[in-house]
């Protein structure tokens, strides 16, 4: 990825820069945007940097065997959407003949208040928020709709087809029989961030109400619980060191339409009640999504303060962590993931010890050490090496880890500074 091409399309994606005037994409070589296309892709972003240039009528700006590119993954991501809505009203309507109690979120929910078109973003999965009385009832709808059980965990239940195990020599994302997953989930904020809890009201009929997006009618959350549900989302992923640039973009896009609507912004303060943490994180969200989008803040969340070293975070390191390769798949000299644990220990009541926990290897790695000492001709076990991917893993955690220790001594100094700063 050429970090230099990524931060420049990300700025042409800012709602403040509708002409893309101030953007010179022609410095680029077709090599650059060969090299940058996956990280396109992969955070979410590749379709909707797409429209943004036919929007501005500006496609001649980048080179044509890239807009190639592009145009063929808009054209297979239509049909891939349309299949999806079509499979999506299947399982509503298995979901309420069932009688089970449940609110769709994400995917085709966010249209077209936090997405303008379904086939502007990769959808993998769908998503429902079920009570534990509902829990069976969902999961024989989905086994009955031919889905089964994949994972399951105290947060929630995942479902996909059998014949979606086959993956292609030669996979793409955006193809209409791409496989799928069903994610139930079991929370109303979303799984809560490992070791950062939030407090949240619990997931009743009331929370839900009906909607229609085109042919397809479904139960789902009321505006200001699905921007709280999609807040903890982000958080979530924050706390796990990697997420998509477009879910960000997602949240600038409703705050551009929605910022001034005090009504919402109202509704969304009462649900949050009086959880410190929650506001904040509500806060830190928005914030990431004007600073990287450009998108205006609802003037009620300006009386929202964020503490100086969140604050100094997003403002000396969420890039660097954000154009950084934060996946643990891929190889990365001194990768940026771990550049959160200074955002995040602000959140946790004992920062040593959550700081012990995430850079000491897990309990799960060290039992595959444990295996490999004991037993070493397992290493030639190739089911062994794919299913762990122990090599790949310890690599990038240490070499994580790494990056972070080495950069604690200047974000010490940031601090000090920022401090003194503040008290003259």
């Amino acid at each position: 990825m050429k970090p230099k091409l990524a931060q420049a399309i990300v700025d042409s994606l800012s709602f403040s820069n509708e002409e893309l005037g101030r953007i010179d994409f022609e410095q680029f070589s077709q090599r650059d945007w060969q090299r940058t296309l996956p990280w396109l892709h992969d955070n979410g972003l590749a379709l909707y940097f797409l429209q943004k240039l036919k929007n501005a009528n500006a496609s001649s700006a980048i080179p044509p065997p890239t807009l190639a590119c592009l145009e063929e993954s808009l054209a297979a991501n239509r049909q891939r959407a349309a299949r999806l809505a079509t499979q999506f009203e299947r399982l509503n309507r298995s979901f309420d003949q069932a009688g089970v109690l449940y609110a769709a979120v994400k995917g085709l929910t966010l249209v077209p208040e936090f997405c303008p078109e379904p086939y502007l973003r990769h959808q993998s999965d769908f998503d429902y928020l079920v009570d534990d009385e509902s829990l069976p009832r969902a999961c024989r709808a989905l086994e009955h709709a031919g889905y089964a059980l994949s994972m399951h965990s105290a947060a929630g239940y995942v479902f996909r087809l059998p014949s979606d195990g086959f993956v292609p020599t030669v996979y793409n994302p955006y193809t209409a029989d791409a496989p799928h997953t069903v994610e139930l989930h079991l929370s109303l904020w979303g799984s809560n961030a490992y070791d950062i809890f939030l407090a949240e009201p619990g997931f009743c009929a009331e929370r839900t109400v009906t909607h229609q997006r085109g042919r397809s009618t479904f139960r789902g959350l009321r505006e200001e619980d699905l921007f709280l549900f999609l807040v903890a989302h982000v958080f979530y992923h924050i706390s796990s060191y990697w997420l998509r640039l477009s879910w960000l973009y997602e949240m600038a896009y409703f705050l551009n339409r929605r910022a001034t609507d005090t009504l919402l912004w109202a509704r969304v303060e009462q649900c949050m009640g009086d959880d410190p943490v929650l506001h904040e994180i509500v806060a830190l969200v928005t914030t990431l999504a004007t600073h990287f989008f450009e998108a205006p803040v609802p003037p009620t969340m300006e009386a929202w303060p964020l503490r100086p070293p969140i604050r100094l975070w997003i403002q000396r390191y969420s890039r660097v962590w954000a154009f950084g390769n934060n996946q643990s798949a891929n190889f990365s000299v001194l990768p940026t993931a771990k550049l959160t644990l200074f955002l995040l220990q602000q959140y946790v009541p004992d920062a040593k010890q959550f700081l012990r926990s995430r850079l000491v290897p897990s309990t799960r790695l060290a039992s595959i050490a444990h295996t490999l000492r004991s037993n070493p001709e397992r290493m030639l076990d190739k089911q062994f090496r794919r299913r762990e991917r122990i090599v790949k893993r310890a690599i990038f955690h240490l070499a994580a880890n790494l990056r972070y220790i080495c950069e604690r001594p200047r974000w010490g100094r940031l601090n000090r500074l920022a401090a003194r700063s503040s008290a003259l």
